[in-house]
């Protein structure tokens, strides 16, 4: 089962609240029954996250990080790329996002028949393109459909800083993101990425990047209590680069369709997860990294 929920870090009674009321005009056994009309995952793919501006995807622009992973999903997905009614792409910063995606589509591979659409809500641009689909298969409009989000940090830089969390809710987090490294459960998820790198005397060189480069190894409550603020003029603001999420530059797809539609494709045995809801309420703008979105 899955259900998304915007806006999450926040304690707000008002987003859970929201959220509850979605949910709880389901039936309560209905959440973990199968039904030939539950949305289902059958795909959830992505490329390695790199730290912006400096890790193994500073080189690579948005355009070229959807090609790549759209060109993966129509390979993996088990089906006729023929078959996929709708493409939703979420990215926050993309100057001409549309068209860009539209024209990546085409480039890996998609039938010029098969139409495709950006959404924007910030940071939760990708949830978005989720709901959206969800949506779509749930009103009937569709049977099959991709969730896309991108970002490309590096090529097209946020205009507002996006930070909130703790210490040390900050250190279990890297924690726990190396743990799952070293233990390959990211292994199956990531698509090797082939790109260039540029060095600062102007070389490039070829490279597959296969490994998420942002996660913190040794990182300790104490080594992170010593970074500086990130907005020293907020007086006793805490939010340093050390228990903030990075800016990042990588994509994601999520193949979704009708259950009824995966068992018909033989499907059924590649389901991952059902959507059930999504609810998305603002915030306080001044929560940095939440409100905006």
């Amino acid at each position: 089962m899955l259900c998304t929920l915007s806006r999450t870090g926040i304690s707000s009674k008002h987003t859970y609240r929201s959220f509850s009321a979605t949910v709880r005009t389901l039936e309560p056994k209905s959440l973990f029954t199968k039904h030939p009309d539950d949305v289902v995952l059958t795909l959830a793919l992505r490329t390695p996250m790199c730290k912006a501006k400096k890790g193994g995807l500073k080189d690579t622009p948005s355009d070229v990080l959807l090609v790549g992973m759209l060109k993966a999903a129509r390979e993996r997905s088990g089906i006729d790329p023929a078959l996929v009614e709708d493409i939703v792409v979420g990215t926050c910063h993309a100057p001409s996002p549309a068209y860009e995606a539209r024209a990546s589509a085409i480039a890996a591979g998609f039938p010029k028949h098969v139409p495709v659409q950006a959404i924007n809500r910030l940071c939760s641009s990708g949830l978005m393109a989720l709901r959206s689909i969800s949506d779509s298969i749930t009103k009937g409009d569709i049977d099959v459909g991709l969730a896309v989000g991108v970002e490309s940090m590096t090529h097209n830089p946020r205009p507002t800083p996006k930070f909130n969390s703790e210490e040390i809710k900050a250190n279990q987090a890297a924690t726990d993101c190396a743990e799952a490294q070293k233990s390959g459960r990211f292994d199956e998820e990531i698509v090797p990425f082939k790109t260039i790198l540029k060095g600062e005397d102007g070389s490039v060189k070829e490279v597959v990047i296969d490994k998420d480069d942002g996660i913190r190894h040794g990182s300790t409550i104490e080594g992170l209590a010593k970074a500086r603020s990130a907005f020293p003029d907020w007086g006793q603001a805490r939010s340093t680069g050390a228990n903030s999420s990075q800016v990042t530059d990588g994509a994601a797809v999520a193949l979704l369709m009708r259950r009824s539609t995966a068992e018909k494709l033989g499907l059924a045995d590649k389901i991952i997860a059902k959507h059930v809801a999504t609810s998305v309420v603002g915030v306080e703008p001044r929560h940095m990294g939440v409100g905006p979105a």
